[in-house]
């Protein structure tokens, strides 16, 4: 019969495989009084793993977002689920300075920022209106044009405020695609057995 182990057991173990690996299993995941020995060290091993691969899913990006959101806006993190609009936890007051914050917080950059799509469509359109003019007429004043026509949408590409996704749940699908092709962890120096062999030591 496998031996039970208690919650508190599963947060102290948690805690050490956080340090030892350099990772950031949540321990609020795991709400039971206790757990199965057997049960609890195959879903650590397989978390850490998930962790240490670089290999990002859907969930773990939510769960870092979700975290990482509840930290730099104090709110519950239970109040956070997938279909959160962004909107309601990014106010457009002070929406750059959250999103750079949320980027500090979770390591690297997010760029799910976009202009306002009239005025950026604006621009673009003029932008290629101004090569017939500049072909048929004047290309010096067609040419002057079309460069401050490119410096303003650069800095409207910079400077834009608007979510290119909805909600919380689309920002994790991004970034967790992103996060898998970039391999922005590495490749683990960690083998299956190094690990396995942890989780059996910190129980």
């Amino acid at each position: 019969m496998s031996e039970n182990i208690s919650r508190i057991q599963v947060i102290e173990a948690i805690s050490k495989l956080n340090a030892h690996f350099n990772i950031h299993l949540p321990a609020d995941e795991f709400k039971s009084a206790e757990y199965s020995s057997s049960s609890i060290k195959d879903i650590l091993i397989q978390k850490v793993m998930d962790e240490v691969s670089g290999e990002w899913t859907a969930e773990i990006a939510f769960r870092k977002i979700k975290a990482a959101t509840a930290k730099i806006n104090s709110i519950n993190a239970d109040s956070i689920i997938l279909d959160t609009p962004l909107e309601e936890l990014f106010p457009a007051a002070n929406r750059k300075e959250k999103m750079q914050a949320l980027s500090t917080e979770l390591g690297f950059s997010l760029e799910v920022l976009k202009p306002n799509s009239k005025i950026y469509g604006t621009l673009i359109f003029l932008f290629f209106a101004c090569i017939p003019f500049a072909i048929g007429m004047d290309w010096f004043v067609s040419g002057i044009t079309m460069v401050v026509i490119l410096i303003l949408i650069y800095i409207l590409g910079k400077t834009g405020n608007n979510f290119k996704m909805k909600t919380i749940g689309q920002m994790a699908d991004v970034v967790a695609w992103k996060n898998y092709l970039q391999q922005q962890k590495g490749n683990s120096s960690y083998s299956e057995e190094e690990i396995r062999k942890k989780v059996g030591e910190v129980f």
